[in-house]
């Protein structure tokens, strides 16, 4: 027996002895709106995985396949670009013989406010520090998307542009986002 059903037998059997039958009509109310509450609570922990680095997901490609993951990391997109990269992170990443860049391509078929976010993105960049879409762009966009997690089969080609990514995450939603400068490297 779940909690959600102890609990909603005890205020039931609890409450359906008292009082007058109005008195008992407002628990029952009472009872439905608590078990609601309850519910959606479950689902909002249940479906907002704790974010980790970009990094640490290429780590566990394997465990992480097919599940839905939060990734925190640099957003880069423009043309012919669309991935989430982590800076501090060189793993080396070989699988099938195969060597990978350490970035996940976003695949946004299933994410209806992109257009939302990008625009969000540039109002916060304004005309300050130029576009993030532009190459040699001077804006870091950091940002965690969820999503579920897939990766090159054995025997198949990568994600996104040339097949050059090994793993994809299909975007369902995005949050924390911050525009910052970015610091120029001599």
């Amino acid at each position: 027996m779940s909690a959600l059903q102890i609990a909603w037998d005890f205020l039931v059997l609890r409450f359906a002895k008292v009082g007058t039958r109005a008195c008992r009509r407002s628990y029952r109310v009472l009872a439905v709106v608590l078990l609601i509450c309850v519910t959606c609570a479950q689902k909002v922990t249940a479906t907002a995985p704790r974010a980790t680095t970009v990094c640490e997901v290429l780590k566990r490609l394997r465990t992480l396949d097919g599940k839905t993951v939060a990734v925190r990391g640099e957003w880069v997109y423009g043309m012919e670009q669309n991935h989430l990269k982590d800076k501090g992170c060189s793993l080396n990443l070989m699988i099938n013989g195969q060597s990978w860049p350490e970035a996940i391509y976003l695949n946004f078929d299933h994410y209806s406010q992109l257009r939302e976010l990008e625009q969000s993105v540039d109002a916060k960049v304004g005309h300050k520090w130029g576009s993030p879409r532009r190459e040699g762009h001077n804006v870091r966009v950091i940002v965690t998307f969820v999503g579920q997690l897939n990766i090159v089969q054995s025997g198949s080609s990568g994600f996104g542009h040339l097949d050059g990514f090994v793993a994809q995450l299909d975007v369902t939603s995005a949050y924390r986002l911050v525009v910052s400068r970015q610091r120029r490297e001599h």
